[in-house]
């Protein structure tokens, strides 16, 4: 019985000793895609499968995958999309090619001129001309919304992909065009102008907040809430209904009562007290051990032997709503 251990184990051993060997030499090579591998040759690159035939001739300064058998390559400083049938349905012309999705590709021809094509409709550009296209663009309402740059400055164009057509639906006013959020329906842009920030309202095509405010930024991961940050203080801007206050509270933070209505969630220090608000205003100061009053009420109901996971989950939730 001993024997036949001692011979099972090194049996395993020389086959993991062989997988270990086959890994290493994929791990070597480096993959384009799920079914491709970068060929190299002479400091050229192409592209062969997984059995070592070349399906792309080494002839590229650089080669990147794309999306199915194409490729974004590289020639002489130009880029341009080759496929693996050795056709290149884009010519190698272009300064830069930026990937967007899989139907998307921004194409920049010089320093100030970018447009972007649909690669299911590509007969025309979906946007001619721009000095400059973001890639962080929204689908909203049956549209594509993308910051671009025009005559220096920032707007944003509404992008109707089954028509392929394409109009500003914010004017070109703006000296960046910041992060996108979406809710309930609402999407909304952060912009600059004038070196301060404020909100722009998609759905209304106009500003949503002054232009007054030296940081905006999410309140919590994934939360309906803007925290607005100016001369040191603070508001809050709703999301889902486009309520906000003035910055008028020294931090804000999201909370663990549930106190209703705007501030759902919400606590704000004002005076260096902790208090809960609801439609924009102080509605009530919050007791140092709420916190702690409210989880030990859920542990209560659940029992003493599963006090510690439960409150570790609450508190995990508190933290991260």
């Amino acid at each position: 019985m001993k024997n036949f251990i001692i011979f099972f184990l090194i049996i395993f051993i020389c086959q993991a000793g062989s997988r270990t060997f086959a890994e290493e030499k994929n791990n070597n090579e480096k993959a384009l895609g799920q079914h491709f591998y970068l060929l190299e040759d002479n400091n050229k690159f192409g592209v062969k499968d997984k059995r070592d035939n070349v399906i792309i001739p080494a002839q590229f300064d650089d080669i990147k995958y794309f999306q199915k058998n194409e490729f974004i390559v590289t020639l002489n400083g130009k880029k341009g999309v080759c496929n693996t049938n050795g056709n290149c349905p884009y010519s190698i012309i272009f300064k830069n090619i930026i990937p967007v999705n899989s139907n998307y590709l921004i194409f920049q021809v010089s320093d100030d001129n970018y447009y972007l094509i649909n690669l299911k409709q590509d007969t025309a550009p979906a946007i001619r001309r721009a000095e400059y296209i973001s890639d962080e663009w929204e689908y909203y309402m049956n549209s594509f919304y993308i910051p671009a740059k025009n005559n220096g400055k920032f707007g944003i164009i509404k992008y109707n992909a089954s028509e392929n057509k394409s109009e500003n639906a914010i004017p070109y006013i703006y000296d960046e065009i910041l992060s996108a959020y979406k809710n309930d329906g609402n999407l909304y842009y952060i912009a600059k102008k004038n070196n301060k920030l404020g909100i722009i309202n998609i759905n209304k095509a106009e500003e949503q907040t002054e232009f007054i405010y030296e940081e905006i930024t999410q309140l919590g991961f994934n939360s309906a809430y803007l925290k607005l940050n100016r001369n040191g203080k603070y508001g809050l801007f709703d999301l889902k209904t486009g309520m906000h206050t003035a910055a008028k509270f020294e931090d804000i933070r999201i909370g663990k009562l549930k106190t209703g209505n705007f501030g759902e969630n919400i606590e704000v220090m004002y005076d260096g007290k902790w208090h809960y608000i609801k439609k924009g205003k102080i509605a009530g100061r919050i007791a140092a051990n709420a916190g702690t009053n409210v989880a030990m009420g859920i542990v209560a109901i659940v029992g003493a032997p599963i006090v510690i996971p439960y409150i570790l989950i609450w508190e995990f939730y508190c933290n991260h709503i």
